[in-house]
């Protein structure tokens, strides 16, 4: 009974534990006020209608909004990629939320996005001052990117920006935005401490059968 117990705590000790997405509305689904008439809501500069971000709007053409995909022409169903909502992210506009960051912890930054044409630019992503870019993409495709968190920071800067200049519906659709710390992976002596302690418990099991 006693070995049995070990087992199942050594076990539990080798699965690896779901992560919390740090992520508040990563996939934009709240508030879930937006109707399917008309289907979109523009994003003015400084907008926090879309729980847990700020849009910024460069005030130059059409600016950001959020996509519901039962449109009734049904032109955002290809544009959301999971859920209700997505978020259309315009020419020269921004969306930008802050997660909390343990300093030496590594963490799975992951989102899927597309472009609406070829020419748009790359999508521009900052976290926690590091500077990336997603090269242009006009089906979603997933975009992953491992960090570790050189300093602990309770509010830092997670941003999507559109760099593309107005005209020619240069516009980006993004949606499922994920921050996760990495799992730990466990040392090797573990996975050999539960493989005998296994094989033990097997040749245990063969012998009190015998007997």
């Amino acid at each position: 009974m006693k070995l049995t117990t070990g087992l199942c705590v050594g076990l539990a000790m080798a699965v690896p534990a779901v992560q919390a997405n740090l992520v508040a509305n990563g996939n934009f689904e709240q508030p879930a006020s937006l109707a399917a008439v008309p289907g979109y809501q523009y994003l003015p500069n400084n907008d926090t209608s879309v729980m847990g971000w700020t849009s910024i709007s460069d005030g130059i053409g059409e600016e950001s909004y959020l996509m519901n995909k039962n449109r009734s022409n049904g032109s955002y169903v290809p544009r959301v990629y999971e859920g209700i909502y997505g978020l259309a992210l315009n020419t020269g506009n921004a969306i930008q939320t802050s997660v909390s960051l343990v300093a030496g912890t590594t963490y799975d930054l992951s989102f899927w996005a597309r472009a609406n044409v070829s020419g748009a630019s790359p999508l521009q992503i900052e976290i926690a001052g590091n500077s990336l870019t997603m090269a242009n993409a006009v089906t979603f495709t997933q975009f992953i990117y491992h960090f570790n968190a050189s300093a602990a920071d309770s509010s830092a800067l997670l941003k999507f920006f559109n760099p593309s200049t107005s005209g020619g519906n240069r516009v980006w659709a993004l949606d499922a935005i994920s921050l996760e710390a990495a799992p730990v992976p466990l040392p090797a002596a573990t996975w050999t401490f539960l493989s005998g302690l296994m094989g033990f418990l097997a040749l245990s099991k063969r012998k009190a059968l015998a007997a």
